[in-house]
């Protein structure tokens, strides 16, 4: 038989098992071309013919496998859609309840967050209160962020913390034409505020309520089972930046941290992490939170791998992401997954070598080595 006998029976073959279900389409296309490579397939027009017949049967196969990629995200929106409106429901009976079993009727925030042109999705009255609220339309959002409230956190200074925080940045990223949705997550017990009562210090030095916290975000999101073209970032206030320290060293799908007023990260090295994971410090002018390093150090220190960035103009513990605040426009380009627009502090020649060393000792041990 001649060689180019031998190419048609070849490419006859490849048709047929192009045309059969379950076939390896990238393995069929990869041997064509290796043969088409080898041999002289253009040589004849009925060689060529069959290239034509495999190329049109590849583009079907291919529009087949965008059709099916399609329906899944539609099945996928629709779940998601679905868990929203389960979750919704389930906590507009848990606020009614709280309502209907208060003495003297529901509480100025419970009547708040009765409101029904909120989405509420979780309230919870035991302690101080567990709430998450949702901006945007969080089942088909391109960018999801999740603010996670800090010490003090609680369902009656919801709306003027956590809440008022995530509204201003998704009204900021909205603002900017970027499909957002903004989760703001007070979903755990978090720590009373320094000075609510003997205990309150023993509450805020502990890990326990980040523990729990952690537990908590990481089964809200596995419930959500965002996209991975979703672009995930979580910011922590205060003792929350714990919280969304410990769920990115837990997790693959989140893009970007962001903590905010922070007494520490626990340890959290963004050198160790998986997956690229990008992480943002923040530190207002005359705040004191910032520099208390409780739990593992403070972040904005050099050597720690953390990106701090310019926020200057805020001031105080309180002043992350309110309107019109340099950390609400910086955390807006995270959010949107710009984080090459962001403004960082940079540190001196030291302090970048620093943090290019996993700790101090290494490059003391390079200094001893040059002074040989």
């Amino acid at each position: 038989m001649s060689r180019c006998g031998a190419d048609i029976d070849y490419l006859d073959a490849l048709v047929a098992n192009l045309g059969r279900a379950g076939t390896d389409t990238k393995r069929a296309a990869r041997r064509l071309a290796q043969r088409s490579r080898s041999t002289g397939l253009y040589d004849c027009s009925r060689c060529a013919a069959v290239v034509d017949h495999i190329s049109a049967l590849l583009d079907d196969l291919t529009r087949q496998i965008s059709r099916q990629v399609e329906a899944f995200r539609i099945a996928d929106t629709a779940a998601r859609a679905g868990l929203i409106e389960r979750k919704l429901s389930e906590a507009r009976m848990a606020l009614e309840a709280q309502a209907a079993l208060s003495p003297g009727g529901p509480t100025r925030a419970v009547e708040a967050l009765l409101d029904g042109g909120r989405q509420i999705i979780q309230f919870d009255p035991s302690g101080e209160g567990r709430v998450v609220e949702v901006f945007g339309d969080l089942a088909t959002a391109r960018n999801v962020a999740v603010v996670v409230g800090g010490m003090g956190s609680s369902v009656e200074n919801f709306d003027s913390t956590t809440a008022s925080r995530a509204s201003n940045l998704f009204r900021r990223v909205a603002g900017l034409g970027a499909e957002v949705a903004v989760v703001a997550w007070n979903g755990y017990d978090a720590p009373d505020e320094l000075g609510a009562g003997p205990l309150a210090w023993t509450e805020v030095v502990s890990r326990a309520a980040a523990d729990e916290g952690i537990d908590e975000l990481n089964s809200l999101l596995d419930q959500l089972g965002l996209p991975d073209a979703v672009h995930l970032t979580l910011l922590g206030h205060s003792y929350g930046s714990l919280v969304v320290a410990g769920v990115a060293a837990s997790r693959a799908d989140v893009d970007d941290v962001v903590v905010m007023g922070s007494p520490g990260v626990g340890g959290s090295d963004p050198r160790r992490l998986n997956g690229g994971v990008r992480m943002w410090t923040m530190a207002a002018a005359s705040d004191p939170i910032d520099d208390l390093g409780w739990f593992g150090g403070d972040p904005n220190d050099p050597g720690t791998g953390w990106i701090p960035v310019d926020v200057a103009g805020d001031s105080g513990h309180g002043s992350y992401l309110t309107d019109g605040s340099r950390s609400l426009d910086q955390a807006a380009l995270v959010v949107m997954g710009r984080g090459d627009e962001v403004d960082v502090i940079s540190h001196g020649l030291f302090d970048r070598l620093v943090d290019h060393f996993d700790d101090g000792d290494d490059l003391i041990d390079l200094w001893r080595l040059f002074m040989r």
